[in-house]
């Protein structure tokens, strides 16, 4: 029997290793509210540090599916409806295909940068694994 404070994903990693810290004060996170869907895809609260490599990483993403996802693989696009990023970091490419009607799977590898609260501020979805 499994004990509930484990993950089975990677060695039985105490799961409170895996959960984002919830900000104690209001200084930590800000007063406001995200931005509203579909603006919070390219709006970054003031707690990211990183903010110029997130906005980096979402053009970078953004010119790839333009030039080659959306028109020079031959996709039909009509057909997708699952897409899964096994390598997501920031969520770039599901913001890049927030445009189709498509349902992005943000994988974060367990051994990568904890950057899963940074999908989940984006207003996408996401999950570790190995």
């Amino acid at each position: 029997m499994l004990n509930s404070n484990y993950l089975i994903c990677n060695r039985y990693v105490p799961i409170k290793s895996c959960l984002h810290t919830i900000p104690e004060c209001i200084e930590q996170r800000g007063t406001e509210w995200p931005e509203e869907w579909p603006k919070r895809l390219e709006s970054y609260p003031d707690w990211m540090n990183n903010r110029e490599q997130l906005i980096a990483d979402s053009e970078h993403w953004k010119a790839i599916v333009d030039n080659s996802y959306l028109v020079g693989l031959g996709i039909d696009w009509s057909n997708i409806r699952n897409v899964m990023d096994i390598k997501a970091i920031n969520g770039g490419f599901a913001a890049a295909l927030a445009q189709k009607k498509v349902w992005v799977m943000n994988v974060i590898p367990v051994h990568a940068p904890n950057t899963l609260p940074v999908v989940f501020e984006r207003g996408l979805i996401g999950v570790y694994h190995d």
